[in-house]
Order: C-alpha cells, then structure tokens, then sequence
C-alpha cells in the first residue's frame, strides 16, 4: 500500500467515525421527548425559535449559553476550576 491509499483509508475511516458520531446524536435527539417549552434551568420560556430549531431542547439560550461556556472552562482547567472551598 502506498502513501496514497493510505491517506485514502485513513481519510475514509475518520470520515466513517465522525458520521457514526453524527447518528448517535441524531438517534438520541430523536428519542427524547419534545420539549416543554420551559427552561428545566431557570424556569422562563424558552425562546420560539430555538424551539423551532431544536425542539427537544430543555433549555433557554441564556441557559444553554451558561451551560457551554461552564464545559469550555471545565474541559480547558478541569472541574475544580472556579469553585470555592467554602469550609
């Protein structure tokens, strides 16, 4: 096998993982129940468009905005990262 094919079947198994990912997600999102309409997190309405556009979705866009920036900071310092010992 020369480096050619072998850039061909490693682009073509990366491609073949990421679709995978894809399908889980899509199953999943497909699974739960549609959406109250109800942020679980604060309690307001969730905003109709983003109902439209993801219409299981548990949270609000300011929720859900809070939720990702907590993962970014999480993933980038680890979990105690912002956290106090009150003690």
């Amino acid at each position: 096998m020369d480096d050619v094919d072998l850039g061909t079947t490693m682009a073509d198994h990366y491609r073949s993982h990421a679709l995978e990912g894809v399908k889980v997600r899509l199953r999943s999102e497909a699974e739960r129940p549609p959406s109250t309409g109800i942020c679980q997190e604060c309690g307001e309405d969730i905003e109709t468009a983003r109902l439209t556009a993801v219409p299981t979705t548990p949270l609000c866009g300011d929720c859900a905005a809070l939720e990702e920036e907590a993962k970014k900071r999480q993933s980038r310092c680890g979990p105690a990262y912002g956290q106090r010992n009150y003690r």
